[in-house]
């Protein structure tokens, strides 16, 4: 009897060692077909910052991918249509098209000889409709033997590690000093940049601190990403112009104070907005811009929420706005409002 019942343990024992060995030592997976291959090869990379594949292509030789979806400028989508406006507003501010504002595509070729754009499909649209005709090629980095899933990780990956400032607006603005460092910033924080569009960023830049002389651009955008603040990315624009302000108008700015008192909210950010705005309608803006607006908030934000918890010793005064609404005059709506009449509401009968 002894022996069955050792026999019985030693089989479950064989049992639990066979099903612990077949957990740690796993079957490996097979190989993906070359089709569903998304890696990005060594070989690809060496394609990506190669010079001798950088060609100029006929412009009715390049197609665009089903990567962009509803994105193409082409199509009648609301997307479509949002990325056409841009791309007019991008002629329009650069007084028409110029080579030298133009990066170069990337684009990936088929077995068949056919080019379809992965990166740089904004840029095709201007060349190719908004031109006037005038541009026949573009410059294209060829890539082959892209998987069509190499090709989605690709576009995706060119999406966002791209800059927030387009390469029109660096050309626009190569002649001043402020684009380089703009741009480092920018490279700092990756993925993690707010989107802020490129006048708030120079006027962030401008800005000096108090305390140190130095530009409060970095520090900023820091406090914009590392607070409440960040968490609405459509308002981040406004966000970082007022906190800019704030940095560069009070000498007692404490930015770990001002972290701690900010409330830890994700809709913060779209309340304090709209609080802004409905405090410039009652200066008498009736349409208030988004200029007037960021000065609003950096009021409230000194007013509101950071004045409460300081001691009479180091209270900020939202005064000291003042000076920076004088230097920048009309560009942040130093102007008075205009004059804000009622209208007369309509007698109701009883």
């Amino acid at each position: 009897m002894a022996s069955k019942k050792d026999a019985k343990r030693a089989r479950r024992a064989r049992r639990e060692a066979n099903r612990h060995t077949y957990k740690l030592v796993a079957r490996a997976a097979p190989p993906a077909p070359p089709s569903e291959r998304e890696d990005i090869t060594a070989d690809i990379e060496a394609m990506l910052t190669a010079t001798t594949n950088v060609k100029d292509v006929p412009l009715q030789m390049l197609r665009i991918h089903t990567c962009h979806g509803d994105r193409n400028p082409y199509n009648d989508t609301p997307q479509g249509f949002a990325r056409r406006s841009r791309c007019v507003a991008h002629i329009r501010d650069a007084n028409g098209w110029d080579a030298l504002a133009c990066e170069v595509l990337t684009v990936s070729v088929h077995k068949d000889d056919s080019m379809w754009v992965i990166d740089g499909v904004g840029r095709l649209y201007m060349a190719d409709v908004l031109s006037g005709g005038l541009v026949k090629t573009l410059p294209c980095r060829l890539l082959y033997g892209l998987t069509p899933a190499q090709e989605h990780a690709l576009f995706k990956r060119l999406g966002t590690q791209r800059t927030r400032v387009s390469p029109y607006d660096v050309w626009r603005d190569s002649g001043s000093d402020d684009v380089k460092p703009i741009t480092a910033v920018m490279a700092q924080f990756g993925n993690n940049m707010p989107k802020v569009q490129l006048p708030t960023l120079r006027f962030a830049f401008e800005q000096k601190s108090p305390k140190t002389g130095k530009s409060v651009l970095e520090n900023a955008i820091a406090l914009v990403v590392s607070t409440s603040l960040g968490v609405n990315r459509k308002y981040t624009t406004a966000m970082t112009g007022a906190v800019a302000a704030i940095l560069a108008s009070q000498p007692t700015f404490d930015e770990a104070r001002f972290r701690a008192v900010l409330p830890d909210n994700p809709d913060f950010s779209f309340g304090l907005f709209l609080k802004a705005q409905r405090a410039a309608i009652k200066l008498g803006y009736v349409k208030p811009h988004i200029r007037t607006v960021t000065w609003q908030i950096a009021i409230l934000l000194i007013e509101d929420y950071y004045n409460p918890n300081l001691g009479r010793d180091r209270k900020m005064l939202s005064g000291h706005l003042d000076s920076m609404v004088t230097k920048f005059g009309d560009a942040y709506s130093a102007a008075d409002p205009p004059d804000y009449k009622a209208k007369p509401r309509l007698a109701v009968a009883a």
